[in-house]
């Protein structure tokens, strides 16, 4: 897939490519196409929450204190 184009995205647990393609009549369309394990697809989600959820609840002690 290197070969191809594609690229490494960081990822906590397996290897993750990543490309950009355009297709339709016209080549205005953009694509974004991720090739990864379902189970890196997991880890990677539940760690974002995870972020976002401690960002959120900065927010709230920040603006009650």
């Amino acid at each position: 897939m290197k070969r191809t184009g594609f690229k490494d995205v960081f990822s906590l647990s397996e290897r993750v490519v990543y490309d950009d393609f355009e297709i339709g009549q016209a080549d205005d369309v953009p694509l974004h196409l991720y090739v990864m394990p379902a189970g890196s697809l997991i880890t990677d989600a539940k760690a974002r929450n995870r972020v976002f959820e401690e960002v959120l609840r900065f927010n709230v002690e920040k603006q009650t204190s």
